[in-house]
């Protein structure tokens, strides 16, 4: 950037080395593939129902103030205290993910001291539609990115012949671990047809993790 900005990251609230919420999850409610709410097998979501009921109940039972100050309007304020902080006027951000949401706010809320700002993947920031929409996003991603995975899986022959037959091939090992999971190295977790898509999902957010999928 040719020495026109300081770069400063800072852990937000509940994350990285900043203090954290203790909900007290039961081990299987903390793993990713479950709190993306899949649906099962056969399509059905009232596991993820049940789950998302026992997590708040969970929050509200054990979280305390801290759970209530885990809030995307106390994130922006964080953010306006770390200007103070580094004595700016104004400041620029790049955000991603959540962080779009933060920013957005942020700017509402300070416009004055909002300076260039970037944010990648953000998403409609009505309250009541930001979960979903967040969602949906994460869909159309996966479906944009499948032909870059496809053509690096086709490629010598790793996973196919042809990056057409990459999609049916991905699907049809999804599905037959969905009715026959597979044992892991991780007792009680087993490798199913959802864990196996999250997977992928995980690995198309950059080229470079396609070689650590698992597929």
């Amino acid at each position: 950037m040719g020495g026109a900005y300081d770069l400063v990251a800072f852990d937000p609230r509940g994350v990285g080395g900043s203090a954290k919420a203790r909900c007290g999850f039961e081990e299987g409610d903390r793993r990713l593939v479950t709190l993306r709410s899949w649906p099962a097998a056969d399509g059905g979501i009232g596991e993820n129902v049940a789950r998302s009921r026992r997590m708040a109940e969970a929050c509200a039972r054990n979280g305390g103030a801290m759970v209530r100050g885990l809030t995307t309007a106390n994130q922006a304020r964080d953010l306006d205290r770390l200007r103070q902080a580094l004595g700016e006027r104004k400041v620029s951000a790049w955000a991603v993910s959540y962080g779009t949401y933060v920013a957005a706010v942020y700017a509402q809320k300070f416009p004055e001291r909002t300076d260039r700002w970037v944010l990648d993947s953000s998403a409609d920031p009505d309250p009541k539609r930001v979960a979903r929409g967040w969602l949906a996003g994460m869909a159309r991603g996966a479906e944009d990115r499948f032909p870059d995975f496809a053509d690096w899986a086709a490629r010598e022959g790793r996973l196919a012949e042809r990056p057409e037959d990459v999609r049916p091939l991905f699907l049809g090992l999804a599905a037959r671990l969905d009715r026959e999971p597979r044992a892991t190295t991780t007792p009680g977790v087993p490798l199913t047809g959802t864990v196996l898509r999250q997977a992928l999902q995980q690995a198309l957010y950059s080229d470079a993790s396609f070689r650590a999928s698992p597929v």
